[in-house]
């Protein structure tokens, strides 16, 4: 049982840095989503009515961005080693380069370690803003995990939403969600009105 905990714990203990980096960009990625869905909830009173007919769904893609942040940010911790071993395995290449340069005297050998440095600089600039990036994304998700808990869908537990497109449900006329509450806002013409209407629209009837 040890072992296997030991094992998970050190599932990303060697990861290469281009797959930080684009995992990186994926948080990002989802994050910006979290911040997108939990900036379109509209507003709701304690028993969850609201005058936008798809309030519940749109609260539960809140819940369910907010669940994949979750999930990113607790993988994300995980790269934390590997980012700071980077910087380390640079930090000593660059005293190694430094150390064995200084006993050249060839001008030529020199160079060559000059450019070497120069690489491995350029590597460790890299690795410590990989490093701050790192950092400020999971203060940043952190801080909006937080905001996101406190906009809940006051009834309870929210139904899985698999089909519902927001983007499409905007454009269409549907009468406001209430959960089972009269709707007084809402008026039905009656047919004789409709009747009135059409007639009157087709002008004078007769007549010379």
């Amino acid at each position: 049982m040890a072992e296997n905990t030991s094992n998970n714990q050190n599932k990303y203990a060697h990861v290469d840095m281009k797959t930080v980096d684009s995992f990186l960009d994926k948080v990002e990625r989802i994050l910006e989503e979290l911040i997108s869905k939990a900036n379109q909830l509209p507003k709701i009173d304690e028993n969850g009515f609201s005058e936008c007919p798809f309030a519940e769904e749109l609260y539960a893609y809140k819940e369910k961005a907010a669940r994949n942040l979750e999930k990113a940010i607790k993988r994300l911790r995980q790269y934390i080693l590997p980012v700071e071993r980077e910087i380390e395995r640079c930090r000593q290449n660059l005293k190694k380069i430094s150390s064995d340069r200084q006993k050249l005297h060839d001008d030529e050998a020199k160079k060559n370690y000059n450019n070497a440095k120069e690489a491995q600089l350029s590597e460790y600039n890299q690795a410590i803003q990989r490093r701050k990036r790192l950092f400020e994304i999971i203060q940043k998700a952190d801080k909006e995990l937080e905001k996101a808990k406190e906009k809940k869908w006051p009834p309870g537990d929210l139904k899985e939403q698999n089909s519902f497109n927001p983007e499409s449900a905007s454009g269409s006329i549907v009468t406001p969600r209430n959960n089972g509450m009269p709707n007084h806002n809402h008026r039905e013409t009656p047919v004789f009105e409709k009747e009135i209407n059409s007639l009157i629209s087709m002008g004078p009837i007769g007549g010379n």
